[in-house]
């Protein structure tokens, strides 16, 4: 400090001299100069101050002279003592920062402080920089391995007292603030409120909405709208934001539940009147179920098609046959009950009864491609299409003989068949397969004639005779018992078994299909007796043939011999 300065500084003292200055008073000096273990401050007395580190509020390097400090006077010396006064710097602000935690204690506010160190049983939390706390453990809202956050938090104060020279006992809790945030949102939010909230997280049974930095509700899926069963991805997105009523509340376990549906007009009310009985709308698949489907007429309204009101038929199908989720159809409405939100609805009747244009489309002589859906003792029903089905007896199967259905087609084979009969008023069609490939017969006719040999396979064996299939043909023919083998006395299920390959000759082939399916007549007999004729002369002849050769080498021999004799 120049000399100019320090005069002038003398001088200002001189004037502002106070007229007693005595232990407890807060008053302004201006740092003079600075020492290893504090500084010296100007109180404008005749006597400088000293303030030592520990009563400072910064480390004394971090000090200038001639900055201005306001401090506590801790100590005055007697006339007689040279010693400095003593003061503080720290005292009149832990005085004003106690003053207002003890404001804050009284008014139930919470005060910012910082946690700066473990300690047993919990941490110590700094306020301002300077007054110490205690926070007990169970009030830290921390375990025990946490690291201590550096940031700056809100307490409440839970116990202040002071003590002799401004001694304290200070508690705090981050506990306390919570529970008394949850306290205060309970008290100010009950079931009915409207209230807004961000989205935290969408899960697939709702979301949660953070309502407070303490509260977060769930919206629960069946509550986003009016829809049987909306996605909740499809509605919410996180972070954003959402407007809903409160439909519940627990503060003891501190839940919340939201409704946005309860903000939205119910969609059944007055449905009677948008969707009346015989009328069609157009609506959108939901859902597939196995008694039918739920089709979505608008956002939450819904109406079942029952499986009975899919098909025209009788036979049970598979409804995804008819219809996919999301796809577009007309229905036709059959009954609205709003009291029990319920619509039933028809697919079936849109589309139209196939059997009012049976005649039309189905007309005898026809053929027709269709599908086996049933197999029946007696034959197999063929679907022609929805709720068009036809009966293929075990005799129109195929034009060869056929002992069980299996033989000839299975459920789901898709076939050819030729409509032979239609009864529209009792709803019932008559198919043949076999008159849809044609008639064998024909070919049979210019391939076969009387005394052809030809290979079967035997079916059955009956009294009267074995009942064969042509294994080029597929057709049936019958061997009558006479005609099955010389051996007339043999039992013929002795003789023949089913699978059997035989060999016969044609007897009979007549190509009227309208004297029934016996109309090819074979016969093993006949062609075991052609056989044994046929090696009975090819025996002959082969001994006629020995006997030239035998006859021949005699005369050779004589001749030789005579030859001889006749050089003798």
């Amino acid at each position: 400090m120049t000399e100019e300065a320090r005069r002038e500084l003398e001088e200002m003292i001189e004037e502002n001299v106070p007229t007693d200055i005595s232990p407890g008073m807060v008053v302004k000096g201006v740092v003079v100069s600075k020492r290893s273990d504090g500084v010296l401050v100007d109180l404008r007395t005749k006597s400088e101050g000293f303030v030592p580190q520990n009563e400072l509020l910064r480390p004394v390097e971090r000090y200038r002279e001639g900055e201005e400090i306001e401090v506590l006077v801790t100590r005055v010396p007697r006339g007689d003592e040279e010693e400095l006064i003593r003061a503080s710097e720290k005292q009149p602000v832990i005085r004003k920062i106690l003053d207002k935690i003890e404001r804050a204690y009284r008014e139930d506010s919470p005060v910012l402080g910082r946690i700066v160190d473990r300690q047993k049983g919990g941490y110590v939390v700094e306020i301002d920089g300077v007054i110490k706390a205690f926070l007990p453990g169970s009030h830290s809202m921390l375990e025990r391995a946490d690291r201590i956050p550096r940031k700056a938090m809100e307490f409440a104060i839970i116990d202040f007292r002071r003590q002799r020279r401004d001694r304290y006992n200070i508690v705090v809790s981050r506990k306390e603030l919570e529970e008394k945030e949850i306290r205060k949102f309970f008290e100010s939010v009950q079931v009915g409120s409207v209230i807004e909230g961000t989205v935290e997280s969408v899960k697939d049974f709702g979301a949660f909405v953070k309502l407070t930095d303490k509260i977060t509700a769930l919206l629960p899926r069946s509550e986003i709208n009016w829809e049987t069963n909306p996605n909740p991805r499809d509605h919410f997105k996180r972070r954003q934001k959402v407007r809903a009523k409160v439909i519940d509340m627990d503060p003891e376990e501190r839940k919340v539940t939201l409704s946005t549906k309860a903000l939205i007009p119910d969609p059944w009310e007055g449905v009677e009147e948008r969707y009346r009985v015989g009328e069609r709308y157009s609506g959108t698949v939901k859902t597939i179920v196995p008694f039918g489907f739920f089709v979505e007429l608008e956002p939450g309204v819904e109406g079942l098609v029952h499986i009975s009101e899919v098909f025209w038929g009788n036979i049970k199908k598979d409804v995804s046959e008819a219809v996919s989720v999301g796809e577009t159809i007309e229905v036709e409405v059959l009954e609205v009950n709003p009291k029990e939100r319920k619509i039933a609805l028809s697919y079936k009747r849109v589309k139209g009864d196939p059997w009012e244009r049976i005649e039309k489309a189905y007309s005898e002589g026809s053929v027709h491609e269709g599908v086996v859906v049933k197999i029946l003792p007696t034959g197999a029903i063929v679907e022609l299409e929805d709720g068009v089905s036809g009966l293929v007896h075990l005799s129109e199967l195929s034009w060869g003989y056929v002992e069980e259905p299996e033989e000839v087609v299975k459920v789901g084979d898709r076939v050819s068949a030729k409509v032979i009969s239609l009864d529209k008023v009792n709803r019932r069609i008559k198919l043949s397969l076999r008159q849809a490939q044609g008639n064998p017969w024909e070919e049979l006719a210019q391939k076969l004639k009387r005394g052809s040999v030809v290979k079967a396979v035997v079916r059955r064996v009956i009294n009267s005779g074995v009942v064969v299939e042509l294994v080029e043909g597929n057709v049936e023919a019958f061997i009558p018992a006479a005609h099955a083998s010389t051996e007339l006395k043999r039992n013929l299920k002795e003789l023949f078994k089913p699978g059997d390959v035989v060999e016969a000759v044609v007897m009979k082939l007549s190509t009227e299909t309208e004297l029934g399916r016996r109309n090819l007549i074979l016969s093993i007999r006949e062609l075991e007796i052609a056989k044994e004729k046929l090696e009975y002369e090819k025996m002959q002849e082969k001994e006629i043939e020995e006997a030239k050769i035998t006859l021949g080498d005699l005369l050779k021999e004589k001749m030789t011999h005579g030859n001889g004799g006749d050089s003798r």
